[in-house]
């Protein structure tokens, strides 16, 4: 039943985002980066923090926003991709760790970064047993660290470890005025004044209340 529900949940939210017609230029692969840009007004300059940023040319939510001029913090485990941040991204912060808070195992897909994870039930899914032990980082010292009290958009993909990072947060000192999730579930953040405002099949979309 579940899995019949979540399908339904990811067709509704795919015509959503046919409907609003989000054709542009996208290097996200659900339009997210698209969607993002619409919710936030197209502004010209910004800041980002991406968290699970994954490889910097392909399946990336801020692509489209570092060409524009914009620039950001991208948060990526996976060595690999890293370097690959650090070469491209250049006028980036790039940060190689995990965001959470305490000691956790990832879970490394080799072949396929994308479905690495810190959730040991989605990694016995997946059948992966690479692991190594991180030392998780806060979403709360990035910001402290940076010197930032706000971004424009904070964009978290971490197979299925989306809420450890937000609760790591401090929500009343730091914010984003847009949240991009993976995933649903996250309907505790409305106390901190964030409202839902899209959903594209996959990701949740949350807006800081003015």
């Amino acid at each position: 039943m579940e899995k019949i529900i979540n399908k339904i949940k990811y067709y509704f939210g795919r015509i959503l985002v046919k409907l609003y017609g989000f054709k542009g230029k996208s290097y996200a692969s659900l339009n997210e980066d698209q969607i993002i840009d619409w919710l936030l007004g197209y502004r010209k300059t910004g800041k980002y923090i991406d968290i699970g940023a994954n490889d910097p040319e392909i399946i990336s939510n801020t692509r489209l926003f570092y060409e524009r001029g914009w620039n950001g913090i991208n948060v990526e485990p996976n060595k690999k991709d890293f370097d690959k941040l650090q070469k491209i991204r250049i006028k980036d912060i790039n940060l190689n760790f995990a965001v959470g808070t305490g000691d956790i195992k990832y879970y490394l897909n080799c072949g396929d970064t994308t479905a690495s994870t810190c959730d040991p039930k989605l990694a016995e899914e997946r059948g992966l047993k690479n692991a190594q032990t991180l030392k998780l980082k806060p979403l709360k010292e990035i910001f402290e660290e940076n010197h930032l009290t706000k971004v424009d958009f904070i964009s978290i993909d971490v197979e299925s470890f989306e809420n450890e990072v937000l609760r790591s947060n401090d929500w009343d000192k730091y914010k984003a005025d847009l949240l991009c999730i993976e995933g649903t579930g996250y309907g505790w953040l409305k106390k901190y004044g964030y409202r839902f405002a899209f959903w594209d099949g996959f990701n949740s979309y949350y807006k800081l209340k003015k």
